[in-house]
């Protein structure tokens, strides 16, 4: 099963795409919001652990597509 979740924000850089799912990574823009910065690495560690992907695709100034996959079993 694959979901995508888009929006049309800011976008991530690409060069900085790559560091998105790094534990305490914030981009500099976000860094005076409030967080710890854990929240993709977090997402990423739980989608693996059941066997899943997680990636983004994202374009400055257009917004970011974040996708997931997770395996489905049948009985």
């Amino acid at each position: 099963m694959q979901v995508t979740i888009c929006d049309d924000g800011p976008g991530i850089p690409e060069e900085k795409q790559r560091f998105i799912f790094q534990d305490s990574f914030r981009l500099e823009r976000d860094e005076d919001i409030e967080g710890y910065g854990i929240g993709l690495a977090l997402c990423q560690r739980i989608l693996r652990s059941h066997y899943g992907q997680i990636w983004v695709e994202s374009t400055p100034n257009e917004g970011s597509s974040f996708h997931f996959t997770l395996p489905v079993y049948r009985h």
